[in-house]
């Protein structure tokens, strides 16, 4: 995470503290039976103090500077403290003096922020950040989704270097204890089986939620040494718990005082109302009581993962945890022997398997919720509202606007005038952003806007945004950039390949000659897409879209033939590289998926 917490032995006891804090699946922990005079647990009562204040405070709230004193500079301190390169003397006294600014100096300086010496709205934001991403770490490497990988003592181990996507801090939307987090896109089914419960005068409470290898590792060693062979029926070898998933919870409620992980849990309301309950929300329990031979773990009524409400009905009704049911694999579904993830330049991106059913199955997925600039992209969504306004033999003529704003490609003068068939090809072919300007005119600009974000809306691109039709940067100092996210971009390319051939038999196109309604040859077309020339993607290009600017950097969205029958959307935004990042993708897709059809098995809410 940027270098926080780096070279620290005390980052790592953190780590190990959060553990104990929220095991789960493990052993009741009472940290008063450490020896007093045991460093170690000295240490790990100094730092649950801190992450307990961090999480109760909702971090650093104020505005920060040189004398202040307080609770709140006690957490500054507490956290500054935690790297030894930022504030060496560790003194954590209420006080900002001169210690504590330079500590903030440093901070300052080696995540090249303005150099204030006080905590500003832009230090505090970073703290608060590397704080929360120590605890929520986003990937570093990106993996195919294993939201339904079976984890077994015998099955092989998750990868070290294996974070689930869009890991969130749930403590804001339920109660939890201690710091956890989980899958943003299992929040919601969490939060409607909290508010079931409490309709029903249960009131339950998350103590453990995702947890990394290393904290695992950690767990499992301590265990391991304290307990022996004892420890194996409880503790999860690292790379085989189910909480490295971002996908299960351990679970108490008040009829316990909240205790964790505590066998009075299982005589509780708490526990009797999930086991008839929780399946109704997509959650089953993984351990069950009396499936030690077949699960090779202790009964565990405070572990619950998430599967999806179709999975879990069918679970349920058959009486079967999702271990043992004889689950089918989606098609793709990841290679077993995969230990590597893919390393992608661009800050986000996606990759869709449609098969001849129609299914949707998700190979990749990074950060797919973030909106970023979309740059000349932005144009599919053009050339979708103007086919709406425009018939094939309409004309579209270039004016003295179209003309003098900036990016146009030098090729055309007022009055020349295209067929809008014509047009399409210069517009999605070549990109050239004066066309896209001319079609917006017989509407009007703004009116055409508006119907983009229209159309955007209706086809549920929820995160999306234009402000114009070329998707060109605005002007320094502007906020107002087409944005949209990867998995929105998807959706749009997808639409356009099942239900406007027009638009998307022109995306496959490498070069065309355009002509004006005169049929006089204006400029010859080429594709900026270089992956449907060059023939360098593993999976063959049928057609694509790029976009560049500089605040967009550089992106693309393709269709390509899957290896087996059926089609492959894939999209990269924010790329330093888009073609390099788009070959590596498709590669990837090929190599580590296994093709082949699925045998018939309930359809869950994220269906890869």
């Amino acid at each position: 995470m940027n270098g926080f917490f780096k070279k620290n032995k005390r980052a790592l006891l953190v780590l190990v503290a959060i553990g104990l804090l929220s095991i789960g699946g493990a052993l009741a922990i009472d940290l008063s039976n450490f020896n007093e005079g045991n460093q170690l647990a000295q240490i790990l009562s100094v730092e649950i103090n801190l992450l307990k204040t961090w999480q109760r405070s909702s971090g650093l709230t104020n505005n920060i500077a040189y004398n202040s004193k307080g609770k709140e500079v006690v957490l500054l301190q507490g956290m500054l403290s935690q790297d030894l390169e930022i504030y060496p003397e560790k003194k954590v006294t209420g006080y900002y003096g001169k210690l504590t600014k330079s500590a903030v100096l440093r901070f300052q300086k080696k995540h090249k922020l303005p150099k204030t010496g006080m905590v500003d709205n832009v230090t505090k934001e970073k703290l608060n950040k590397n704080f929360l991403s120590f605890l929520c770490p986003e990937p570093k490497v990106t993996y195919p989704d294993f939201f339904f990988r079976k984890i077994t003592k015998t099955s092989q181990a998750l990868p070290e270097d294996y974070t689930p996507p869009s890991l969130k801090e749930i403590s804001g939307s339920v109660k939890t204890i201690g710091v956890n987090c989980l899958r943003s896109n299992v929040l919601p089914y969490l939060e409607k089986m909290f508010n079931g419960a409490q309709k029903d005068g249960v009131y339950l409470a998350v103590t453990s939620g995702y947890r990394g290898h290393k904290i695992q590792k950690y767990l499992y060693d301590y265990w391991l040494r304290r307990f022996g062979s004892y420890a194996l029926s409880v503790v999860a070898l690292p790379g085989k718990s189910e909480h490295q998933l971002g996908t299960t919870v351990d679970l108490t409620d008040a009829s316990v005082g909240y205790k964790g992980v505590s066998p009075r849990f299982a005589r509780g309301v708490g526990a009797k109302w999930l086991i008839k309950h929780a399946y109704e929300y997509g959650f089953i329990m993984s351990y069950p009581e009396g499936s030690r031979r077949k699960t090779g773990y202790r009964y565990e009524p405070w572990h619950w993962r998430y599967v999806g409400s179709k999975m879990s009905n069918f679970l349920h009704k058959q009486g079967l945890t999702f271990n043992e049911a004889l689950t089918a694999k989606p098609k793709p579904f990841p290679r077993k022997d995969l230990k590597k993830g893919l390393k992608l330049s661009a800050l986000a991106a996606i990759s869709v398997f449609t098969g001849m059913d129609g299914k949707e199955h998700f190979l990749i997925e990074k950060n797919i919720h973030k909106a970023l600039p979309i740059a000349s992209i932005t144009k599919l969504m053009t050339a979708l509202v103007a086919s709406d306004i425009y018939k094939g033999d309409d004309t579209v003529k270039m004016s003295e606007t179209s003309l003098s704003g900036k990016g146009i490609s030098g090729y055309y003068s007022p009055g020349d005038t295209f067929f809008f068939k014509d047009a399409l090809y210069a517009l999605l072919l070549a990109s050239h952003n004066e066309i896209a300007s001319a079609m917006s005119e017989r509407e009007g600009v703004d009116n055409f806007v508006r119907l983009m974000n229209k159309k955007a809306v209706l086809l549920g691109m929820a995160n999306t945004h234009f402000f114009n039709p070329t998707g060109l940067d605005p002007k320094a100092g502007s906020d107002e950039i087409n944005q949209s996210t990867v998995f929105d971009i998807y959706k749009l390319l997808k639409y356009i390949s099942e239900n406007r051939d027009d638009i998307y038999s022109i995306l496959g196109k490498k070069e065309y000659r355009l002509t004006d309604i005169s049929g006089n040859l204006k400029v010859d077309l080429h594709s900026t897409d270089k992956l449907l020339s060059d023939g360098s993607a593993v999976l063959s290009v049928l057609g694509g879209k790029t976009g560049e600017t500089p605040r967009a950097k550089t992106n693309l969205a393709v269709v390509s033939k899957a290896p087996s029958v059926g089609r492959v959307v894939s999209v990269v935004l924010g790329s330093p590289n888009n073609f390099s990042d788009m070959r590596n993708l498709l590669k990837y897709i090929k190599n580590s998926f296994v093709w082949q059809s699925p045998s018939v098995f309930p359809k869950s809410d994220f269906s890869e």
